[in-house]
């Protein structure tokens, strides 16, 4: 392996990861396409947020930390993969999430696992509500004899960028276990911890490769202001150089019609993947990205001589919340009624 540049001491860490997790060839998407199976991380369907809360939860336990509190959509995976972890541990959890109800999506895939372990929902209309309803648990707690540890939207922070350094260096373990060379990563981009992760990750080991971002929220030129952002705190923490890391990454808009709505196109698309490769993507997030993947190569933005890995970041209970959406693409059900 490379040898990686000055840093500061890796934090404590929870294992609570399945890893490494495999890496899958798919030639009947593309030529030169392989699927980091980050979906595969645990028996809670946690996919990609577990390994940034190996970190985080180390840090909340070790502060002696009782209750996890998080934000997001109604359909977050973080905030189901927090109340997951808090319920392997014995703490308790809060979540803050935002949607307009009544809706089903407050009853139905992750909002329905969420209650299942435990969590408190505290329900809030609108985004830019979540942070100051964040402040204000957390206080509420705190006057309560409470010690709540405080977690960002996505946990994107400096500290969790940690995971997916991790994870660069589990994936270049396995292509250089395969004699694999790789041209580019990429992943979904929401609240953007893994995607910066992946190029910290691969700057630290001075790997020459592109790490490359489809977004499925916002505008590009807001979520390019918010990448410089958190590049830039997560850079101060590990001693990098965000100027050099954004040379490296590439953002491309694939949101389509917004962040948690999907399209026909969108729908069709995910039900062509599990029919041609078994695989299963969710429409928030990793179908939104594997559909601007392969939309990319098509206009050959992705060179058709690249080597690319596709990060399937997890996100599947979300995919039970679309079933009305997804049934009229489905074939009916035969009904044989009493015949022999």
């Amino acid at each position: 392996m490379a040898s990686r540049k000055r840093t500061p001491p890796r934090p404590a860490r929870l294992r609570l990861a399945h890893v490494p997790t495999p890496l899958e060839e798919h030639p009947r998407l593309r030529t030169g396409l392989w699927v980091k199976r980050d979906d595969l991380t645990g028996s809670e369907w946690a996919g990609n947020k577990i390994r940034k809360l190996e970190y985080l939860v180390a840090d909340a336990l070790a502060r002696g930390c009782d209750t996890l509190v998080t934000v997001g959509a109604v359909q977050s995976n973080h905030a189901r993969t927090t109340a997951a972890v808090a319920a392997r541990l014995g703490l308790d959890c809060v979540l803050i999430l935002s949607g307009d109800p009544p809706a089903p999506q407050w009853w139905l895939g992750n909002a329905l696992l969420d209650r299942l372990y435990g969590a408190r929902l505290v329900r809030v209309r609108e985004d830019h509500q979540l942070n100051a309803t964040l402040r204000r648990v957390c206080a509420e707690l705190e006057a309560n004899g409470r010690k709540p540890y405080a977690i960002p939207l996505g946990g994107t922070c400096p500290l969790a960028a940690w995971g997916y350094i991790d994870a660069v260096e589990e994936l270049y373990r396995q292509l250089s276990e395969l004699g694999l060379t790789v041209h580019r990563l990429v992943c979904a981009a929401g609240s953007l911890g893994t995607l910066i992760g992946l190029a910290c990750g691969a700057e630290l080991l001075d790997w020459q490769v592109r790490v490359t971002g489809i977004s499925i929220s916002s505008t590009l030129p807001a979520k390019r202001r918010y990448l410089r952002r958190c590049l830039r705190e997560a850079c101060d923490y590990l001693h990098l150089d965000p100027e050099v890391l954004l040379r490296r990454i590439e953002l491309y808009d694939y949101a389509g019609a917004g962040y948690g709505r999907t399209t026909p196109e969108e729908l069709n698309f995910l039900m062509n993947v599990a029919r041609a490769t078994g695989l299963l993507l969710d429409p928030v997030y990793t179908g939104k990205a594997l559909f601007g993947l392969l939309d990319l190569a098509r206009q050959a933005t992705i060179a058709p001589d690249e080597n690319v890995v596709f990060f399937h970041t997890g996100g599947l209970p979300g995919l039970f919340a679309f079933g009305a959406e997804l049934h009229q693409w489905l074939e009916p059900v035969a009904d044989l009624g009493d015949s022999p």
